[in-house]
């Protein structure tokens, strides 16, 4: 009795701090930092396909998508179907190496979020992204992206939308205190 005592208290103490763990992510969703730039200097598109955003930049005449992300997500999910519980959980708790797609556009899609910035912010943004790649390896090509090798682990607290979230916190725009979501960024900037 006095083992299932300490089990039960052990298991209350657990789940208690998922729940306050689950709270505060949320909560930290919805506390919007910066503000919308006033600038029309510049300006890039956030692409959210419900899971991921990728960030678009207009470079050497194509729209140039860049995603940062799993090396597990990315070489074994070409789309969501072929997502499974076994690959979520290896790219999620194992903190495996991380992965720079990009992927060329020839013009604007209309579901992409318009990001009106400064010159300053622009570079911001630009720096960071150009700071996630590891050159030291050649693209290879997989479901119409090229990938090279990223800095940073992906993992279960650090995710591609957490590491949009950064850049775009980084360059002093509109951002979450905290974001796992897509949708958390994208709908600051479709208010």
């Amino acid at each position: 009795m006095k083992y299932l005592k300490k089990l039960l208290k052990a298991l209350c103490i657990t789940v208690g701090l998922i729940v306050v763990f689950s709270l505060t992510m949320i909560v930290l969703h919805y506390i919007p930092l910066n503000s919308h730039s006033s600038s029309t200097e510049k300006e890039f598109y956030l692409a959210n396909n419900g899971n991921h955003i990728d960030i678009i930049l207009y470079e050497e005449e194509s729209y140039k998508a860049y995603g940062w992300g799993s090396e597990v997500f990315y070489t074994k999910v070409d789309n969501w179907n072929d997502m499974s519980y076994s690959i979520a959980l290896q790219a999620l708790f194992t903190k495996p190496k991380s992965l720079m797609r990009v992927i060329d556009h020839t013009r604007i899609n209309s579901s992409w979020v318009k990001v009106n910035c400064s010159k300053k912010q622009y570079d911001i943004v630009k720096k960071s992204i150009d700071e996630s790649f590891n050159y030291n390896n050649s693209p290879r090509k997989l479901y119409g992206a090229k990938f090279y090798k990223g800095y940073g682990n992906y993992n279960a607290l650090y995710t591609c939308n957490t590491w949009v979230n950064n850049i775009l916190n980084d360059a002093d725009l509109k951002c979450c205190a905290y974001s796992l979501t897509s949708n958390a960024i994208t709908d600051l900037y479709e208010r």
